[in-house]
């Protein structure tokens, strides 16, 4: 029975037979055939196959997916701020300030105001701080603050959204700088006003819930 050849045998006949040809190329050509074999031998060796490359790329493209919805759920849960249960304003927790909306002339003849106006008084300090449209003037209850959201010019007015933006960006200011981080409200501007409660929460959300810093406890009142 013949001998066979082993496979050593041809691979050394097979290098000897590229070196004599190698030696017989211009240099140019030579390192163009060299590199060309570099190449050659880096794809066998790490190239992968292509069902190996598609799950990977398949398990990349879930894991960014997955960190893409955390991230959405964690800004979503930053910018919902408000919280709505029933119950009485006034007997909130003492570590939330309180806060509702008011006219310039401070008259408070009407709905929520006029039980603010009988339970904090104090109306001429309130005058004295000459808040107009947009701002909010400011009462200490203890270690708690009463705002009063200055919304409209008098109270025969109606307020604006942009109006209400701003008086909620200005007691933001005051919140922040005097570490009030808890509020509790009614549906602000709401009732006699007419704003429409939604497009005020969403004002409320975008204004304190951007940092996740502060907690707005909205209660609604139901009368027994």
């Amino acid at each position: 029975m013949p001998r066979r050849k082993s496979n050593l045998g041809r691979r050394t006949r097979h290098s000897e037979g590229s070196r004599r040809r190698l030696s017989n190329m211009s240099e140019e050509k030579r390192a163009s055939v060299r590199a060309k074999n570099r190449v050659n031998t880096f794809l066998m060796r790490y190239a992968e196959p292509a069902e190996r490359r598609t799950a990977r790329l398949e398990d990349a493209r879930k894991r960014i997916r997955k960190s893409r919805s955390a991230a959405t759920d964690l800004t979503i849960k930053m910018s919902e701020c408000v919280r709505e249960i029933e119950g009485d304003l006034f007997a909130a927790p003492k570590d939330h300030s309180l806060a509702h909306c008011v006219a310039a002339d401070l008259k408070m003849g009407g709905g929520i105001a006029v039980k603010f106006k009988q339970v904090f008084k104090k109306i001429d300090e309130l005058k004295a701080q000459s808040v107009g449209v947009g701002g909010v003037a400011v009462l200490k209850d203890e270690k708690r603050y009463v705002y009063y959201l200055v919304t409209k010019k008098a109270s025969y007015d109606k307020p604006t959204y942009d109006d209400l933006t701003k008086s909620l960006e200005a007691m933001k200011k005051h919140m922040s700088e005097n570490g009030a981080k808890k509020l509790a409200i009614p549906r602000i501007g709401c009732g006699i006003d007419g704003l429409e409660w939604n497009k005020v929460k969403s004002i409320l959300n975008g204004t304190f819930g951007g940092a996740g810093d502060f907690e707005i406890v909205v209660y609604n009142f139901v009368p027994k």
